[in-house]
């Protein structure tokens, strides 16, 4: 009954977001005449939010007497970033969006006529008109305030005292477990509780979501205090999307089918790999932490691999080059390496309802999903359990090598 509810409520979902009108206007004039930089060219990047699609739209301006003007139509509201890196350069450093941590100016884009004064540099600034400027204020300080303090003291701290001192390190991952724990389920949950009738909310919404993983309750808690406008608008489309997947890739249910290529262009499907433990894994080239995990990894699956095991790996790239010389400089070629090199919109990933650059599930040899995103020390002793009690048949390796699993 429970799922006939559920199936009733996306309709109704998805046949609201397919009436929206997605051609309304947007114009934004930046004052960059302060910037000390003095840039020539300012650029426009924004993010398709929604068909829970990474999806970036870019523009650029020149600057005239001081000042760049954008004008264009968008189909929902979001974070948008004004830049002094081009498109070319992004692509050159194989990523979507530019770095935040440089000088960039982040801000809410809507419907609207956008007036944003640099005071010093892009960083630096104020966005006056639209409906929704101060609530992304009220958003963007909380966020900068968690990021701070995570970026510029926990990370070094922990770092620092990584192997110097292993009570200290645990003391203080522990403080910071708090600290993250109460930003995420305290300080943006009683963001969107006081901003129920602003798009902005599902800027929250969508951390929380993402944070919590496999228990949606809050977020579904929170999901249903939204007023039906925001609950039903197209910027919270990827968060139902999301939802349905959590559903599909809990733990015990049947994990989802696929075929992909590998990186030679065979085709591999999941299918095929029953009868063994699958450790499926979504990783990308730009991904800082794959190399450490794949070191490993490669230590794992050689401790395993003729106890009916295996990888597959899947690349959350768009450019075939980098995703190569990752898989050649991170020694992963052992096991499948498959990709459609459609990044996030790829099929497979919007079917797991795959957000990070790093998540994996463990599918046993029915094809149910026994585990997610174990690493590590914990990958290794999920695995000695699942196997105490496996009584192999043979210890010969070709029936689980990548290459007689090919389609």
């Amino acid at each position: 009954m429970k799922t006939i509810i559920a199936s009733i409520l996306m309709l109704c979902v998805h046949a609201v977001i397919a009436q929206y009108n997605g051609n309304e206007r947007y114009t934004i004039e930046v004052d960059v005449s302060k910037v000390s930089t003095k840039p020539e060219m300012v650029y426009l990047w924004y993010e398709g939010i929604g068909s829970g699609r990474n999806r970036a739209y870019y523009d650029s301006a020149a600057v005239i007497h001081g000042k760049a003007r954008f004008k264009g139509t968008i189909a929902m509201s979001g974070e948008a970033y004004l830049a002094q890196v081009s498109r070319a350069e992004l692509r050159a450093a194989n990523r979507l969006l530019p770095d935040t941590k440089g000088d960039v100016l982040k801000f809410y884009l809507e419907p609207a006529a956008l007036t944003i004064y640099c005071v010093d540099s892009l960083s630096n600034y104020v966005v006056t008109g639209g409906r929704y400027s101060k609530d992304y204020r009220q958003f963007k300080k909380m966020e900068d305030e968690f990021l701070l303090r995570r970026d510029h003291y926990y990370y070094p701290e922990l770092e620092r005292v990584f192997k110097e001192d292993s009570v200290v390190f645990k003391s203080l991952l522990l403080t910071y477990a708090m600290v993250e724990l109460d930003y995420y389920n305290i300080t943006l949950r009683n963001f969107v509780l006081s901003h129920l009738n602003s798009v902005v909310s599902l800027l929250a919404l969508r951390a929380i979501q993402l944070r919590n993983g496999d228990d949606p309750r809050l977020s579904d808690t929170l999901l249903k205090s939204l007023s039906t406008s925001v609950a039903h608008a197209p910027e919270a489309e990827d968060i139902w999307l999301y939802r349905e997947a959590l559903g599909r890739t809990a733990l015990g249910a049947m994990a989802p089918i696929f075929s992909l290529p590998d990186d030679t262009g065979d085709m591999h499907a999941l299918e095929s790999y029953r009868g063994s433990y699958v450790l499926l894994e979504f990783w990308s080239s730009d991904c800082g932490i794959c190399w450490e995990e794949h070191r490993k990894l490669r230590h794992i699956y050689e401790q395993f691999r003729h106890r009916n095991f295996t990888i597959l790996g899947v690349s959350l790239d768009t450019v075939r080059e980098p995703w190569l010389a990752a898989i050649h400089q991170d020694g992963i070629s052992r096991w499948a390496q498959l990709s459609d090199l459609k990044g996030f919109n790829s099929r497979v990933a919007m079917l797991y309802g795959v957000r990070n650059m790093r998540e994996s599930y463990l599918i046993d040899p029915s094809g149910h999903i026994v585990a997610k995103n174990l690493w590590g020390d914990e990958l290794a002793t999920k695995l000695k359990e699942v196997f105490r009690s496996w009584q192999l048949e043979t210890h010969t390796t070709p029936f689980f090598d990548k290459a007689s699993r090919r389609n």
